[in-house]
């Protein structure tokens, strides 16, 4: 019998504190501990994104898709009243496509954006949409300078379909009432690493970042980094060994 696991950001928190020596194992976390680690844990989320490093979670949309439109819109604020766009966090990866439309249900094969333009996305051609890709970063250059990702559909629709689109979707801010469940096990697991190496350098606990829990989070951040969870495509020598925090460095040298 398989039972579900419901992970929060107070479950990383907490094991972080705990990790990090910080707490004892059923201790309860002080209101402001709590959400001083919270606030931590966004700068590092943030610092990662700015790095190009995508930390997702698995995110279910259903949205229509418009007889000759072949573009779609997925951006955290609205960009216009257009029927192309769709409320969501920046994707990292698409993982499954289905239309629906009446007795009509299939499954879109999903394709980097390059093949989609081999396919002849540019001539216009209307049917059941065959390809999607996804452009993961575009920059409005519309005048609100805001970012949002793009899904692309080939041929262009012919008619109105349902779509239920499975992605990887970018976490950009958590609260502690943030539910991780979705985000992939191993990612859960980083971040209480990553939280807790962080939060001993913070409240100056460097003694308790040891030697074995270095060589652990380093281990976990080497085999993520194929895992494709990842975009390591930019200075990603740069991750984490060399955070902006000033703490970061004084880790294992105790100073």
């Amino acid at each position: 019998m398989t039972h579900s696991i419901t992970r929060t950001v107070n479950d990383v928190v907490k094991g972080a504190l705990y990790l990090g020596g910080i707490i004892a194992r059923n201790q309860a976390t002080p209101g402001v501990l709590l959400n001083e680690s919270i606030d931590i844990l966004n700068e590092v989320i943030d610092e990662l994104n700015g790095f190009g490093v995508t930390i997702p979670y698995y995110t279910d949309y259903s949205f229509s898709l418009v007889a000759g439109t072949r573009n779609y819109r997925f951006t955290p604020k609205l960009l216009s009243t257009a029927t192309n766009e769709v409320t969501s966090n920046l994707l990292a990866e698409l993982v499954s496509v289905r239309l629906t439309s009446g007795s009509v249900e299939h499954n879109v094969r999903i394709d980097d954006i390059n093949s989609v333009d081999i396919h002849g996305v540019l001539t216009g051609d209307r049917g059941l949409p065959q390809y999607v890709s996804l452009q993961k970063y575009v920059m409005d250059g519309a005048g609100s300078g805001e970012p949002y990702s793009q899904v692309w559909f080939y041929p262009f629709p012919d008619t109105s379909y349902t779509c239920t689109l499975r992605a990887k979707a970018q976490i950009d801010h958590i609260s502690n009432s943030t539910v991780l469940t979705q985000m992939p096990p191993q990612l859960h697991r980083f971040l209480k690493y990553a939280l807790a190496r962080e939060l001993v350098g913070y409240y100056q606990l460097a003694q308790n970042w040891t030697q074995p829990k270095e060589e652990k989070y380093q281990e976990m951040k080497e085999q993520l980094m194929p895992a494709g969870d990842y975009d390591m495509t930019i200075q990603n020598s740069r991750l984490l060994n060399n955070s902006n925090y000033w703490y970061s460095g004084r880790l294992l040298s105790g100073s």
